[in-house]
This record gives C-alpha cells, structure tokens and sequence, in this order.
C-alpha cells in the first residue's frame, strides 16, 4: 500500500502545484486535490480490508489517475494548440 502511494501521490502533487502555478480557476484546483484525496483514502481503504475490496481499489486508483490526467492536460492545453 505504501509503495503506491510513494509512487503516485508525489507525481500528483507536483502537477496539482504546476496548476496552481499556472494561475487555474482555485475551484479547479480544489476540486482535483478532493479527488485525488479521496482517490488515495478510498484505495487505502479497499487495501486495508481483511478480505480486500478490489472494487474500492480500483476507484480509488481511477480518481487518482482521472486527478492526474486532467492536471497534465490542462498544462499540455498551451503547447497542444500550437
């Protein structure tokens, strides 16, 4: 469980600043930080069950890959139109 987290919750952080950075809507980058927190608590919770729950993992890892996307997208957006 930890590995996980120390794989994709730095990446995550960086790009969620790199938003902010970039002067995005404080709405937006509210929003994709709550989803990318709820994404990491629902995964720990679905890891952490006796029997686990592979259905809270995977929305748990979706939420934090849908955080992830959207903040890289909105960073690529600029050098996209080109």
């Amino acid at each position: 469980m930890h590995g996980n987290f120390a794989e994709y919750a730095p990446l995550a952080i960086i790009l969620l600043a790199f938003v902010e950075l970039q002067k995005f809507s404080p709405l937006l980058v509210h929003a994709l930080c709550w989803m990318l927190i709820a994404g990491r608590a629902i995964h720990a919770y679905g890891v952490s069950q006796e029997k686990e729950d592979y259905r809270l993992r995977v929305a748990g890892m979706v939420l934090t890959f849908t955080a992830m996307a959207i903040s890289a997208l909105l960073l690529l957006g600029p050098f996209l139109r080109r």
